[in-house]
């Protein structure tokens, strides 16, 4: 509603728009008495405009519904993700993934990967160090958690030889991943799958692999990992073909 704004205002002015009674406390500048009782007296000018679209003219004025919802939208999407095309979204929403794949993917580039840099910070107590969990030498990030550690910088050198064009570097990964255009690594030496497939099940292999050191206390061993990653695509592909026969 473009008024909105106007009618907010004009209907607690005049006293046609009533608030339930328990919002009268919250709209007071500091607690209610202990004996329960408010003042009735309360001006709503503040909330009224706090509700205001700042348009560059006057307080109240109307402004397009669109204008409205993107000025929204900017202010709600995080810093990290406003790099990413709108139109990126559509095809990686779009992928037939696992839970696991899609979650991994999207811990890292919405920036809430479970790094224990993260978790020191925020679980002192729990997390004392914010060392790395496999290389114990370099504080963990949500870079080095998946791609700078050197057991995992292994296993996406030996994936980058297989798979990949040779001259893709773990940084030129990145970058893709966080920008959700592949097009600078779309070279996939295996015609059946393609480069951003093999990326995501190298994440996510990554990822289990991390956990199993974590909660099972397996060792995360780099040739084991490249394996399964092998396993998975191999997989990736008969499903694929059974799907395309369908």
């Amino acid at each position: 509603m473009p008024n909105f704004e106007i009618s907010v205002f004009n209907g607690l002015a005049s006293g046609d728009l009533l608030l339930q009674p328990f919002f009268q406390p919250l709209c007071l500048p500091s607690p209610a008495p202990d004996n329960g009782r408010v003042d009735s007296a309360i001006d709503f000018t503040p909330l009224a405009t706090s509700l205001t679209f700042p348009t560059g003219t006057h307080i109240f004025s109307a402004i397009p519904t669109k204008t409205f919802r993107q000025a929204c939208a900017t202010a709600l999407v995080p810093s990290h993700l406003r790099a990413i095309n709108g139109h990126a979204w559509k095809p990686f929403w779009s992928l037939a993934l696992t839970m696991v794949q899609r979650n991994v993917l999207y811990r890292f580039i919405s920036n809430s990967i479970p790094h224990k840099s993260l978790l020191h910070r925020v679980f002192t107590d729990l997390h004392p160090s914010p060392l790395c969990t496999i290389c114990s030498i370099s504080t963990e990030t949500s870079v080095h958690f998946l791609f700078h550690c050197p057991p995992k910088a292994t296993v996406w050198r030996a994936i980058i030889f297989e798979f990949l064009w040779p001259t893709v570097s773990i940084q030129d990964i990145i970058t893709a991943i966080t920008s959700l255009d592949f097009h600078n690594i779309k070279y996939c030496q295996r015609s059946e799958v393609s480069a951003p497939i093999i990326v995501i099940l190298t994440l996510a292999n990554i990822w289990r692999a991390h956990f199993r050191t974590v909660f099972d206390a397996t060792p995360f061993e780099a040739q084991t990992i490249i394996a399964n990653i092998r396993a998975d695509v191999i997989r990736r592909i008969n499903e694929d073909q059974v799907h395309s026969t369908i």
